[in-house]
């Protein structure tokens, strides 16, 4: 191999001999060795011409070469005569690439400013170097009532505040939760939820009411077999072990969707089926329910027809605890019902308590006890049932149920399993909670308490029109007694009226007293003032939670919760009824 194809190994010495060449400092022993090197190797003349263009440009772009230009000669390397140095494509693409060096400054400029910006969005991170702070709390405890917590349950006294992915596992009483800035939760136990973002909650269990202020985010819940959203709303969510689930929407509006892809929701309602024609249209669907309407929700029958069944059904508003007071009053039942028990003139009581259904019909003072039926029009979606009721009070009510779109009509109640003769004076005392009706019910009348003898016999003691005004009917053919004053959905009453029959002119002395437990009213409302209707209370079976039509049938069930029954074959003083009402609300709100 000649020398000339040996490869070349002297850079470091041929770049320190360029760099004093370009300096101007290049010594005639040093330029005879350049020389040398240069006539010798290929490679070396290669590395010579590319590091003298790279000089060149770099001159110029710092400005000094374009200052000089005019009058600068041209670095010429003294070559021996025939030395051929060949031009590389280096080169010319260099020569190419000076034409539009401003262009392609501009150009790379840009490019550069690009990846700045994608390299210090990937990594710059706002605030101080180090690791990413922890989540904060995403709800706080408000009030809470009689809980119970399971052992696994976040409790207030270990965590003052709520933070993801922390589980809340109520066994028994009432707890609050808070979502900023003022969005409510109320869990009723048994029940179980976890907190997985802010304001995103998974329903595992049991029964919760939600209050979502105007002007704040939408909240999200996630059962097993549904997601619900809601802003601006009021409803009730019941989710249950088997994986069937109830929401119950009282203001604003809730969108419910599958809660993964190839689910589908199917709603069915006054009999009618809204099924759409095509599998695929079926799936991620939403619906929406407006206030007043409610669905039960059951999960798909075979995993081939991946459709979740929603049948409307009627909204249960007393069924759900809205306020939750810090000491209720439903704690303090134990000495007002030992007071009814005990008084001299008591003729029934039902109290609604007892280890089964049975025994919660039972009349505790007499033996008059009550038992199911179902209205003229058939019992319809819902059931009747008893629930434990009112918050703070570990005690049984009892809930009607009434349809959706005929109440009037269709539901089930309770009456007395033998005839009630009503005595010419007569107390009715008893504790409710009105539900309201639905919008799109027709001349809608609820019944606490009435017998009926003949279609112009009848002793509507209790009722409430489409407004919740409480009213008194005697004589069928007679206007209803409208009292000055209305129900307020959601919240609980104390109600008493004393009737005083006199069978010679056939007519009744009505009084009625009213206060809200709710709204720990202490004294009470004279709502009817010694009003004298028409007609006198007819002897039949008691309805309980509902009333008779003109042909004696069972309609007009009571829409909401009912409790502590008790009648007396005497009509009560004022003062009397004052007693039992501060009972309830504690001996230290006497007037």
């Amino acid at each position: 191999m000649s020398f000339s194809e040996k490869p070349f190994e002297h850079f470091d010495e041929l770049g320190r001999l360029l760099s004093l060449l370009c300096e101007g400092e290049l010594s005639a022993q040093e330029s005879d060795r350049l020389r040398e090197m240069l006539a010798h190797s290929p490679q070396a003349r290669r590395y010579f011409l590319e590091y003298m263009e790279l000089h060149a440009e770099l001159h110029w772009a710092a400005g000094m070469g374009r200052e000089a230009e005019g009058t600068a000669a041209m670095l010429q390397p003294e070559c021996p005569i025939g030395l051929e140095l060949p031009t590389p494509a280096s080169v010319r693409v260099r020569k190419l690439l000076r034409r539009w060096r401003w262009l392609l400054a501009a150009v790379g400029l840009l490019v550069a400013l690009g990846l700045g910006v994608l390299v210090v969005r990937a990594v710059w991170r706002p605030g101080p170097v180090g690791p990413e702070p922890a989540p904060g709390p995403v709800a706080q405890w408000g009030q809470t009532s009689l809980p119970r917590w399971a052992d696994d349950s976040t409790k207030p006294q270990t965590h003052p505040e709520l933070m993801p992915g922390q589980t809340i596992h109520l066994q028994g009483g009432f707890a609050e939760l808070v979502f900023p800035p003022q969005t409510r939760l109320i869990l009723e136990g048994p029940a179980r939820i976890s907190l997985t973002a802010p304001r995103s909650v998974e329903a595992e269990m049991g029964r919760l009411a939600v209050y979502v202020p105007p002007e704040e985010p939408n909240i999200s819940f996630r059962t097993p077999w549904l997601v619900l959203e809601g802003e601006n709303t009021q409803f009730g969510l019941v989710v249950e072990q088997t994986g069937a689930a109830e929401v119950h929407v009282f203001s604003g509006r809730v969108a419910l969707r599958p809660p993964e892809e190839g689910l589908g929701l199917v709603l069915r309602g006054e009999g009618k089926t809204d099924r759409p024609d095509r599998p695929s249209e079926q799936r991620n669907r939403t619906v929406f329910l407006e206030a007043g309407q409610a669905v039960r929700i059951f999960p798909p029958q075979e995993k081939t027809t991946r459709q979740i069944e929603l049948v409307e059904i009627f909204p249960d508003l007393p069924g759900f605890v809205f306020r939750l007071p810090g000491e209720s009053w439903g704690a303090r039942i134990a000495p007002f019902r030992a007071a009814v028990a005990n008084h001299p003139t008591l003729l029934h009581h039902y109290t609604f308590e007892g280890a089964s259904p049975e025994e919660r019909r039972q009349d505790k003072r007499d033996e008059l006890p009550l038992v199911d039926v179902v209205m003229s029009g058939g019992r319809g979606e819902s059931q009747a049932r008893f629930l434990l009721a009112p918050a703070g009070a570990d005690q049984w009510a009892y809930h009607p149920a009434r349809g959706l779109y005929a109440g009037n009509t269709i539901g089930a109640a309770l009456q007395t399993e033998a005839l009630f003769q009503p005595p010419q004076n007569l107390t009715i005392e008893l504790l409710v909670n009105f539900a309201g009706f639905p919008p799109r019910q027709k001349d809608p009348i609820g019944v606490l308490l009435a017998t009926r003898a003949d279609a112009r016999r009848a002793a509507f003691f209790l009722a409430v029109g489409a407004e919740g005004q409480i009213l008194h009917l005697f004589d069928a053919d007679q206007p209803w007694q409208e009292a000055n004053v209305s129900l307020l959905p959601g919240e609980w009453y104390y109600l008493a009226s004393t009737f005083q029959a006199d069978p010679q002119k056939q007519t009744t002395i009505v009084n009625t007293y009213l206060a809200n437990l709710t709204r720990k009213e202490n004294t009470l409302q004279w709502v009817v003032k010694n009003q004298e209707l028409m007609g006198i209370p007819a002897t039949s079976r008691l309805g309980v939670g509902k009333g008779f039509d003109e042909h004696g049938r069972h309609a007009y069930p009571w829409p909401g919760l009912l409790d502590e029954i008790a009648l007396y074959r005497t009509a009560l003083d004022r003062q009397t009824l004052q007693q039992h009402l501060e009972l309830l609300l504690g001996s230290g709100l006497s007037r």
